[in-house]
């Protein structure tokens, strides 16, 4: 039997907690989209989003495309988040964000900048490239790393959800999975999102719930802004029955899947038995799929104590 190492969801009261719609991987006109800025903005505001990324490719642009008021957008008017961000594009892409770095001198001291900078990375629709697990874990010591693009462009890289759970089967600490639109043209708007689960819409709200994980992500094929995928209103982890529960609205049915692959289905999972590194949980219906992110694992240890942290 495992100890449950980690719930990125602890610090989450659900029952006054936000949950804001985000997508943190956007081009313009101003490196290679088709959309000016302000085309792009109104296009994700009216697809009800309330936090946005625009993050054109580094190697295009000398800057990046922020503050919003610069190009006819006030995110407070919209009552949105605008995030500063760019897409660092030399080799294996990954984003540099809440920082104005828009320059690249390699794969890990661009991570070291981000971090002197007090910013955050997403590293970019991992398996249009070549790299093994491995290669992933070793970049993980940098902190600023929060995640991997599970999804990128609707469904591009369907290979990118076997590369995650191989990262976090053998990872020290769990990254998150995120579904970004790597936007273009305004096409993907509603297909790819995550919900921020926040007490107030703020940048350091925003930055602590990307690193603990609080918040879960959508792929909705045909979606255009309204959201019919399944949605989570609470996630409950007892430590005194080992289960964790999930509820939610408009699911049809919810998958458990660890790094043996999908190992129980239904509202809660019992770890009592359970032997491995992580599960997560797919939640489907018609419309499309959300995830969680994982919870993880430690060896039953001789105190037979459960740990929740």
């Amino acid at each position: 039997m495992a100890n449950l190492a980690l719930n990125p969801y602890q610090n989450v009261n659900w029952e006054t907690v936000n949950q804001y719609k985000a997508n943190f991987h956007t081009h313009t006109d101003l490196s290679d989209g088709s959309r000016i800025p302000k085309e792009m903005i109104g296009i994700y505001h009216k697809a009800g989003y309330d936090i946005l990324a625009i993050t054109e490719h580094n190697h295009l642009t000398t800057g990046t495309t922020y503050p919003w008021t610069i190009y006819g957008k006030d995110p407070a008017v919209l009552n949105m988040l605008a995030v500063q961000g760019s897409e660092l594009s030399v080799n294996h892409h990954r984003s540099s964000l809440f920082s104005d770095y828009n320059t690249d001198n390699g794969i890990e001291n661009s991570f070291v900048d981000i971090a002197a900078r007090d910013g955050l990375s997403i590293i970019h629709h991992p398996t249009r490239y070549s790299y093994e697990a491995g290669w992933y874990i070793d970049l993980l010591k940098y902190d600023c790393i929060v995640g991997v693009e599970v999804y990128n462009k609707g469904d591009r890289y369907p290979d990118s959800r076997e590369l995650w759970d191989k990262i976090n089967c053998i990872s020290n600490r769990m990254l998150w999975g995120y579904s970004n639109t790597d936007d273009h043209n305004g096409f993907y708007a509603g297909k790819n999102y995550q919900f921020i689960l926040m007490t107030e819409l703020t940048e350091t709200a925003l930055k602590i719930a990307m690193q603990e994980g609080a918040f879960y992500f959508c792929y909705e094929p045909a979606g255009t802004g309204t959201v019919n995928v399944p949605t989570i209103t609470s996630i409950n982890v007892d430590t005194n029955t080992n289960t964790i529960t999930i509820q939610g609205a408009n699911i049809s049915r919810i998958d458990w899947v660890s790094d043996a692959g999908k190992i129980g289905t239904g509202r809660t999972f019992n770890y009592d038995s359970f032997s491995g590194k992580f599960v997560r949980a797919e939640l489907i219906n018609n419309n499309g799929i959300t995830y969680t992110q994982p919870f993880s694992f430690t060896a039953q240890s001789n105190k037979n104590q459960h740990q929740n942290e």
